[in-house]
């Protein structure tokens, strides 16, 4: 078989997109990696009830394997669907989010290790990582995004097949 479903999830609504006084530190330490607004975490409750319900209702696929950012907010908004699939999430750093390279920080997520300490559907130890794409830690030129989506697919998708041949559905979080 061969992978035959690719649904895409942007992250809910972002805590440190509500007023100052409203915001949240981050839970992981690492400057620009807020968690979810409530809002966020409310459209992370629907997504689950979407992709684990919803589409089978449908008739349509539902994932097998959830690859994610991994910045909190990413995992956050997946962590729910996870949890009502039984699936892990698998970090992936070729997912994460572009930064300009003039800004004053560009973060670095955390491991799956630290992860694993916030949401259990995160393994504490993975037996292999993919090695795709690590974007810049002094961010990158927008013209660079389109390269580094087509990169990370390229190198993603042939070692994906082999080593989940049967796997037809999954999602990447970004």
């Amino acid at each position: 078989m061969t992978l035959k479903t690719v649904y895409i999830v942007r992250h809910g609504y972002r805590s440190n997109w509500l007023p100052l006084e409203q915001q949240v530190a981050p839970p992981t330490g690492v400057d620009s990696d807020p968690p979810l607004a409530p809002h966020g975490v409310d459209q992370a409750k629907e997504l689950a009830v979407f992709l684990s319900r919803d589409l089978a209702a449908r008739q349509l696929p539902v994932p097998q394997m959830i690859f994610s950012s991994p910045f909190y907010r990413c995992v956050e908004t997946i962590h729910p669907t996870a949890q009502a699939l039984g699936l892990e999430i698998h970090p992936e750093r070729g997912l994460g989010e572009w930064f300009k390279p003039n800004r004053q920080v560009v973060p670095v997520p955390v491991d799956h290790a630290m992860l694993h300490t916030f949401f259990e559907t995160v393994p504490s130890d993975m037996d292999w990582l993919w090695d795709t794409v690590v974007p810049s830690v002094k961010g990158e030129p927008e013209e660079s995004i389109v390269p580094r989506g087509q990169t990370f697919w390229a190198r993603f998708s042939p070692k994906f097949e082999q080593k989940h041949p049967d796997v037809e559905c999954i999602v990447l979080v970004t």
